[in-house]
């Protein structure tokens, strides 16, 4: 009697491996998408440092430029 059940429990213990599997997989390609992510958005956080950076360069330039023309 018990050995009739071992194939339906290995069966059962099959299916169930198989969903934790395509659970790890599909953690695993969510977590591939938040890196992703992650590093797009920092990127794009280094991007507006760098415009930024170059907008305060720029108006100081035309600060200067203003007061050197004043000064005329």
């Amino acid at each position: 009697m018990k050995r009739g059940r071992a194939p339906e429990r290995i069966a059962r213990l099959g299916g169930m491996l198989d969903q934790v599997i395509a659970h790890q997989e599909e953690a695993q390609r969510i977590a591939e998408e938040l890196a992703a992510e992650l590093d797009r958005e920092r990127r794009l956080r280094e991007e507006e440092q760098r415009l930024r950076e170059e907008t305060e360069r720029q108006l100081e330039q035309a600060r200067a430029e203003i007061e050197r023309l004043k000064a005329r």
